[in-house]
Order: structure tokens, then sequence, then C-alpha cells
């Protein structure tokens, strides 16, 4: 009886050890998330999140677990709570180290994101193979002399537009010519 506790108490220290949120904490979080129902608007939001500087001024712009899981509702996909919740993770944590890359490649360059001046914003809007709109925002900054494009994936769930992937500083020599 007292191993059986013991892997319990081991098995439930491993389970919170991993850092995942739980459906109370989401739920929690619901209020947290920030619908837009354009992508300018989106892109401008993001623009402004980025010069925080701040990771959680850009996650309250990903889509929430709710807008997730209605989606799926939405397209009869018999999907369990677990993978709409792994879901969402996987989109918080790809932007979160994107961000990552993002700080340290302005921090290399020696651009303050605090002031940094949007100059363009250029908007391609798409659809995925399977129907789902998309659009890709590429935003032509500049601070001081250093040019630069800061570029994100956008996603519309249930009329609502939601930065997704690929959030990326890149200069113009690493730019390619379709984003000029």
């Amino acid at each position: 009886m007292n191993k059986f506790v013991i892997h319990f108490v081991l098995l439930f220290l491993a389970c919170e050890s991993q850092g995942q949120r739980s459906l109370p904490e989401i739920r929690a979080m619901k209020e947290r998330h920030i619908r837009c129902d354009t992508v300018p608007q989106l892109a401008d939001s993001i623009f402004s999140a980025i010069k925080t500087r701040v990771f959680d001024s850009i996650e309250v712009y990903t889509p929430s677990y709710w807008a997730i899981k209605a989606a799926f509702d939405t397209l009869d996909f018999e999907r369990e709570e677990r993978f709409v919740m792994v879901k969402q993770q996987y989109i918080v944590y790809n932007l979160w180290k994107q961000n990552k890359i993002l700080q340290k490649k302005a921090k290399l360059h020696r651009i303050n994101l605090k002031y940094i001046e949007l100059e363009k914003t250029n908007i391609r809007y798409g659809f995925h193979k399977e129907g789902y709109p998309f659009a890709m925002v590429s935003m032509n900054c500049s601070k001081n002399s250093n040019k630069f494009v800061i570029s994100f994936v956008a996603i519309k769930v249930l009329n609502h537009w939601y930065i997704a992937d690929e959030l990326t500083l890149k200069f113009p020599d690493e730019i390619p010519s379709f984003m000029k």
C-alpha cells in the first residue's frame, strides 16, 4: 500500500513539474485573449506588443483554448480536450521561442525595439489547402538607419484574426523579393 501511495505522489509531482496548464488555468485565461476583427488591426496590435518587449503582450493575441475548441466543434471533428489544449500550447510555445530569437537578433544588431518606427504594412491573404484563411503580414520598420521587416502568419478562427506562427525579424539581405 505504501509503495502505491509513493508511486502516486511521484507521478503527480512529475506531471505538475512539466509546466503544462490545467483546464481551470485555461478557463481563467479565457478573458485574457484579445480578438481582432481585421488583419491590419492585428498587425498594429502586434507591432505595439513587440515594442513592449514582453511576451505576455503578444500571447494575448493567440487563439484561446475556447476559440480552437469551438472551431473544431463547428467543423465536426471529434477532438478530445487534450488535443485542443496541446494545439493551443504548441502555438504559444512556438511564438515564445520565435519572440526570443527576434529579441536576440535585435540586440545583436543593436536595435532597441522600444523605439522602432512602422513605415509600411504588407498583407497577403491566402487559403490553406483545407480551406482555412490565413494572412502573411510583413511590417517594414526602421530604427535610425537600420531598415528591417518583422513578419508573422495570422490565422482566422471563428471570424477573428490571431497571430499563429513565423514571428521573425529580417534584414534587407535576408528578405525574399516577394516580401519587399
